[in-house]
């Protein structure tokens, strides 16, 4: 992250611990299903099955980090 990008500053324990919020953009089920040529519903199941975690943004919303999705991706290598 280079100088010019706006840091968002949290109360409490994350910003006394040093910890930033990452300012990579998340994907939505639909992002990670058109990035890994595979359908929604694949995605759907992996995330039910606790393979691909998410960040849960309410009750309904789904997102993936891109952190996730690389190491999803990297534990299925051969």
């Amino acid at each position: 992250m280079n100088k010019s990008d706006p840091k968002i500053e949290l109360p409490g324990d994350a910003q006394n611990d040093g910890d930033q919020l990452d300012q990579t953009p998340l994907l939505s089920p639909q992002d990670v299903a058109d990035h890994l040529q595979s359908s929604l519903r694949h995605v759907r199941r992996e995330i039910a099955s606790g393979a691909l975690p998410v960040v849960r943004l309410g009750s309904r919303m789904l997102r993936i980090t891109p952190k996730a999705l690389a190491r999803y991706i990297a534990e299925r290598q051969s």
